[in-house]
Parts: structure tokens; sequence; C-alpha cells
């Protein structure tokens, strides 16, 4: 299993055993709510959902903070040609919402977009109604790419992170008491992209 760990979270590869709980989180209408699939999504659904991700294109993680399961957060369909890949997170656990656990998370499958897939953009979209990730977003240094009045597409390449979230990253460090540093830790598979494996040896 593939595990990034930076400041209070460790982000663990998605595996079958884990889709249930994803489900039970993604149903919740406060999340359902906010995303541009609102159906109910069954046990079926869940399954041939995660047969269709678990592949080395893209990396759906469980966000872990501090040795609980709290939400998933992801970088999905990459491309290699055009070096982007598309983002998105949710925090499942309510009592969870308001902690610096997103951010932390965000901020570690980030640093492993650019610094170790080596990809150029992160793409996002979301509800235009949806102020609060707009903002969360920009936070990021994330820029609008276009938008109607359904959705809006974000886009955030290596330098305007890096710059969006300086002091932000030192700010985390000292609430985690730690470097501040993202590792990887696992063995190589054939889910992941090479450029990974090399990392895991």
């Amino acid at each position: 299993m593939l595990i990034l760990s930076q400041y209070d979270i460790s982000l663990q590869r998605l595996t079958l055993s884990d889709i249930e709980l994803v489900r039970s989180w993604r149903n919740q209408d406060r999340i359902r709510n906010q995303m541009f699939h609102t159906d109910l999504i069954s046990e079926k659904d869940q399954e041939l959902w995660f047969n269709s991700i678990n592949n080395p294109l893209n990396y759906y993680f469980l966000i872990v903070f501090k040795s609980r399961k709290i939400g998933l957060i992801h970088a999905k369909n990459i491309d290699l040609q055009l070096a982007y890949g598309e983002g998105g997170i949710f925090i499942g656990e309510v009592a969870d919402e308001n902690s610096w656990a997103a951010t932390m998370a965000s901020i570690c499958l980030l640093s492993f977009v650019f610094e170790k897939l080596s990809l150029k953009s992160s793409i996002i979209k979301v509800k235009t109604n949806n102020l609060n990730a707009i903002k969360y977003n920009e936070l990021l240094g994330y820029k609008e790419l276009n938008a109607d009045e359904s959705c809006t597409v974000m886009s955030l390449d290596k330098k305007s992170f890096n710059r969006a979230t300086s002091k932000l990253k030192s700010t985390l460090a000292k609430i985690a008491g730690t470097d501040g540093k993202m590792t990887l830790s696992g063995t190589p598979s054939d889910l992941n992209l090479p450029e990974i494996n090399k990392l895991l040896k």
C-alpha cells in the first residue's frame, strides 16, 4: 500500500476493504449535495467505481488524522502527456470538518502531485454555488479557469501552490511539531506509475 505522510496526517491508498466506509460518507446529504452526481450510491455501484479507479492513473487516499480514518482525497484521471490530474477531497467525519486535517491532507497530496508525479497542473471542478469550496481552493493557490451557473473549473501549478502556501506550511509544521516534509512509504505495485515505484525501492 502506498502511504503519504506529512504533519499530523497520513494518506493511505484506498483498498477494497474500505470502500463501504467511503460509501457511507459519500451518501451523507451534506457531502452528496455538493457533488455533481447526487444520487445515492449502491454497494454494486461502489464496487464498480472502485474497480474503475484502482489503477496507476488514479490515486485515491483515505485521510487518516491522528490514527482515525476521516475522509477521502484524490488525484485522478492523470494525463501523462499533458502532465495534469484532477483533484478532490471530502471530510466524512463531521467532528473533523473544522480541523486542520483537510488543509494538511490537501498540501500533502499536492506535494505528491507536483514533486513525485511531476505534474504541471492540478484541475478541480466544483459547483459554482459552493462558495466555501471555491474560497478553500483559492487559499491553496487555485485560480478560476472558467465558470458557468453550475460548474467552476480551477487550476493550480507548482509555482502558485508554493507561493500561496509558504506561510501556511510553516504554521502547520509548528502545529504538528514536525519538519513539515512529505514522505512516501510502501512497496512497489502494479497500481503505481513506474516513477513512484522507483521511489519505494
